[in-house]
């Protein structure tokens, strides 16, 4: 039975980034504002909240949750500019924070912490009869994952480098691998289209767009932006990756830099 997470996030692309990232895992639950996500906890129960805190009314929503549920592992997300008030939740009782831009380690590792402190609050309070489910098998999209990582691991092996990404239906970068990260900085969570900001493509055109579309893979040469600020020709193939369902709901990016 995977974990129940309640998501309360306003700001478009993050929503989505953390729902493919968690959907593999856990049994994820959105909300828009406060009071549906009040009204979520009492009736799901999540032992998990994830949303963003902007202000101090992020804080006195904290307060709520926890008075409402104090055994809920709340994670809160905060721009760079506001890291003063995401230490500040954690004297509320949030369990940690994230940084933006979200990225799927910085997830795994704070959803980690909070799955062990899950674990220690049941192993010290047997009486309660709380159950807080144990993270289910890795299926579809954590091994689609797995495999940029695998991939990655083995670039040192080979000397050969991918530069992979994959990205979901509503135009988000979802996964990349450490080539990727070291070439064009950390694009999770990012749009799609941002890999082409200064070819002549727009966002309808962008790969990604062209192959949900489509369904079809698509290739192009085009001039990517670097981390550096420089700008090199790259040729960029895309592929849909199919689910049981036979629709097109992730697409993996190849790209490789033409000197």
């Amino acid at each position: 039975m995977a974990t129940k997470v309640l998501v309360l996030e306003n700001t478009e692309g993050i929503i989505e980034l953390l729902t493919f990232s968690l959907s593999s895992d856990y049994d994820v639950i959105s909300a828009l504002n406060h009071d549906e996500a009040l009204s979520a906890i009492a009736r799901d129960n999540p032992p998990l909240v994830i949303f963003d805190i902007k202000d101090m009314d992020g804080i006195e929503f904290l307060c709520k949750i926890k008075k409402q549920s104090p055994q809920t592992e709340v994670i809160t997300l905060a721009d760079l500019n506001l890291k003063d008030l995401a230490v500040t939740s954690l004297k509320y009782e949030a369990s940690d924070f994230i940084l933006k831009p979200v990225t799927g380690e910085s997830l795994e590792i704070v959803l980690e912490r909070a799955l062990k402190n899950l674990a220690m609050k049941k192993r010290l309070s047997p009486a309660t009869g709380d159950v807080f489910p144990t993270v289910v098998d890795v299926e579809r999209l954590s091994a689609v994952k797995q495999v940029i990582d695998a991939l990655s691991s083995n670039d040192e092996s080979t000397g050969q480098s991918h530069i992979l990404s994959i990205h979901t239906k509503k135009g988000v970068i979802l996964k990349t691998s450490s080539e990727h990260k070291r070439i064009f900085g950390n694009m999770e969570g990012r749009k799609s289209w941002d890999m082409f900001t200064r070819s002549t493509l727009t966002p309808e055109e962008c790969p990604a767009a062209r192959v949900f579309k489509t369904g079809t893979p698509c290739t192009l040469e085009t001039d990517l932006p670097l981390k550096n600020g420089n700008v090199l020709r790259a040729r960029i193939f895309t592929a849909p990756l199919i689910n049981q369902n036979d629709q097109t709901d992730l697409v993996i990016e190849n790209i490789t830099l033409i000197s």
